[in-house]
C-alpha cells in the first residue's frame, strides 16, 4: 500500500475523478497551473507569529499518510497545523480545504501532540476548524477510500457539478 499526502485527501473531497486524473498523470488546465504557481510564491512570502515549524514534513505509519502543513503554530504549548490558501475567503472554507487541514491535524497528533483545531487562513479571513473524534473519523473514511480506490485501481465516476467551473481537469475529465 502506498502513502497518500493531505493534498489527495483534498483532491478526493473536491472530486474523487479529479483526484484520479492526477493520480494517473494528467495535468490540469494552464490556468490551474497559473492559480497553483502564484499561490506558491505568496505562501514563501508569508510570515506568521508563533511558528514552530515551516513546511515541516511528517508522516502517519498508522494512516499512511503524509503531508507538509504551512505551519505549525505552538501557543500555550499546545501545536496546531495552519494551512494557508492564496485566496479571498468564501462564507465557510471549503470541505476540500477542511480534509487538507484535518488530515494535517492526524498527522500532527501522530508526531507531537493532539491538536483541539487548525486553522485555514485566506487573504482576508481565517477559520478555526475543530478536531475532534467525529472530524478525525470522517478522516480516516476518507484515507481509507483512497487506499481502496487506489489498490482496486478503480476510476471514480465523472460527476456534473458546479465544481466543474473551478476544476483543472475539467476539459479532461469526460473523455477518459
Amino acid at each position: 500500500m502506498r502513502y497518500v499526502s493531505a493534498s489527495e485527501v483534498a483532491s478526493f473531497v473536491f472530486c474523487p475523478r479529479s483526484w484520479y486524473l492526477n493520480l494517473k498523470g494528467f495535468f490540469p488546465s494552464k490556468s490551474a497551473m497559473k492559480r497553483m504557481n502564484a499561490g506558491a510564491k505568496l505562501h514563501k512570502k508569508l510570515k506568521i507569529e508563533n511558528a514552530r515549524y515551516v513546511e515541516k514534513f511528517l508522516i502517519s505509519r498508522k494512516y499512511m499518510l503524509v503531508g507538509r502543513p504551512d505551519f505549525i503554530i505552538e501557543e500555550e504549548n499546545i501545536l496546531y497545523p495552519l494551512e494557508f490558501k492564496a485566496t479571498k475567503a468564501p462564507p465557510y472554507p471549503y470541505a476540500s480545504n477542511i480534509a487538507q487541514l484535518l488530515s494535517y491535524c492526524i498527522l500532527v497528533e501522530e508526531n507531537f501532540s493532539r491538536p483541539r483545531y487548525g486553522i485555514i487562513k485566506y487573504l482576508n479571513n481565517e477559520f478555526k476548524i475543530p478536531y475532534d473524534e467525529k472530524e478525525k473519523k470522517f478522516i480516516e473514511h476518507v484515507i481509507f477510500t483512497i487506499h481502496t480506490y487506489s489498490a482496486l485501481n478503480l476510476k471514480p465516476k465523472a460527476e456534473m457539478n458546479e465544481k466543474c467551473k473551478a476544476c483543472g481537469y475539467a476539459n479532461t475529465c469526460l473523455r477518459i
